[in-house]
């Protein structure tokens, strides 16, 4: 359903999406974004993905707003304040 809402390509099996944003100095960001990619890493992970310019990016944060306008069509009177 969360995919009607979104422009990214998202994994056909994924039941869940781990959004996580770094912040500092911009000399620092590409390491810390690969360090937090390495540790999030394990045996059930679908996709991982850093994004690589500000289309990018909105696009992922897009995503992450998905649920409100698909869970209305599920449940009209239902509020998700994000």
């Amino acid at each position: 359903m969360i995919r009607q809402y979104s422009t990214c390509a998202l994994p056909e099996h994924a039941g869940a999406m781990l959004m996580i944003e770094v912040d500092g100095q911009k000399e620092g960001l590409d390491t810390a974004a690969e360090k937090v990619a390495a540790s999030a890493k394990n045996e059930g992970l679908l996709d991982i993905r850093l994004a690589q310019s500000n289309p990018e990016a909105k696009a992922l944060w897009q995503t992450r707003k998905a649920p409100s306008p698909a869970l209305r069509k599920v449940a009209p009177k239902k509020s998700m304040k994000m």
